[in-house]
Order: C-alpha cells, then structure tokens, then sequence
C-alpha cells in the first residue's frame, strides 16, 4: 500500500533527505526546468495532481521539457478538493 509521508511543521526547513512529496513546485515562470529535472532524477514514478478540467500544468510542464514521458497526470475538476485517499487510489490501480 502507498503510504504518503508525514510533513513536518511549516516553520521547519525541508530536510535535503526530504520525502519526494515535500519537494513543491513554487515557481512556473519562468520555469528552471534543469533544476526541476535534478529534483526528478532517479524518481521511478511522477504524478501530476492538480485540480482542474485539462491538467494544465502537466501539459505546461511536459511542453517545457521538464517531464519524461512517464510521468502522469491526475486532474479533476470541481469544487471540492482532491482527498489523499483518492490519490493513493489513482496511482494504485492507475
């Protein structure tokens, strides 16, 4: 079973060891697509999980050249928000 990592406290700054999840995109542009590849390297899977119609930002990525070709995307539109347990179920049966 997938489990998500615990994150620590907002004030505390993020482990150089930290879990891939800590790791957030803050700045799309203009994209350092090098440093966001860095971060990728050697990661097996990568999911894009946003909420919205189209998956915008897995596109805007992917057509930046930051993304390989299996990574995934994840997008659901609506009003409420995107549950972990829902996500855990996309990637595990996705």
């Amino acid at each position: 079973a997938l489990r998500l990592p615990q994150y620590p406290p907002r004030a505390s700054p993020p482990s150089p060891n930290a879990a891939p999840l800590q790791n957030r995109l803050r700045l799309i542009a203009p994209l350092s697509t090098q440093r966001l590849r860095a971060a990728l390297e050697g990661v097996s899977r990568v999911w894009v999980v946003e909420q919205n119609h189209a998956g915008q930002l897995f596109e805007y990525l992917r057509g930046q050249g930051a993304l390989d070709g299996a990574a995934q995307s994840y997008a659901r539109p609506g009003p409420l928000p995107i549950r972990p347990g829902e996500i855990i179920q996309v990637i595990e049966h996705g």
